[in-house]
């Protein structure tokens, strides 16, 4: 089965078209930061399908609007931290007991190019990824005696919403580091 935790309300067409490509398939509109609701999903999650083999963390944000750091708003700041980084750590911790108990699962943390290849006014956005790299190898090391695979895949810029929705001229720094230059979709 595949579930997806999104906060867009969008998140419950998911599940339909996974089914059209013959899938079972459920979602749950919520905060992936929600430290409440995240142990309750999980376990709902649990007791419908069984035991999560594979926990993609595709969280990220803090990005809007984007700003040279000296002027960052230090809500701006915790939203990032708390978007792409405390996020994985709170669904992580949800699957691996399961996941060390069975020596068996696929942990994958969606990072960012940001990360390697830092963006002007994008510091705390890159600076949270850079520590999701950090918080992926480290769990890495400490999961691989119970066979559980984490790994974080970084993409340049794809066009996303978020990519979207920033100022020309942070897209256009972006698409000038892309040796193809386009951003991806």
């Amino acid at each position: 089965a595949i579930v997806c935790l999104d906060r867009n309300p969008a998140v419950h067409g998911m599940p339909d078209r996974l089914r059209a490509l013959g899938a079972q398939a459920a979602a749950y509109q919520l905060s992936c930061q929600d430290e409440q609701a995240i142990p309750q999903a999980f376990q709902e999650i649990v007791e419908r399908f069984g035991p999560v083999d594979i926990l993609v963390n595709g969280v990220g944000g803090g990005v809007r609007p984007p700003a040279e750091f000296w002027c960052a708003d230090p809500a701006r700041l915790a939203l990032a931290i708390d978007s792409s980084l405390f996020s994985a750590m709170l669904c992580s911790l949800q699957v691996v007991p399961g996941m060390r108990q069975r020596c068996f699962g696929k942990i994958v943390n969606i990072g960012s190019g940001v990360a390697l290849a830092p963006v002007p006014k994008l510091v705390p956005y890159g600076a949270a990824k850079t520590a999701l790299i950090g918080f992926t190898r480290g769990l890495a090391l400490e999961l691989a005696p119970f066979k559980v695979n984490v790994n974080i895949v970084s993409p340049g810029p794809i066009a996303t919403r978020g990519v979207q929705s920033l100022p020309e001229e942070t897209r256009e720094f972006s698409r000038r580091q892309i040796p193809m230059g386009f951003i991806g979709e």
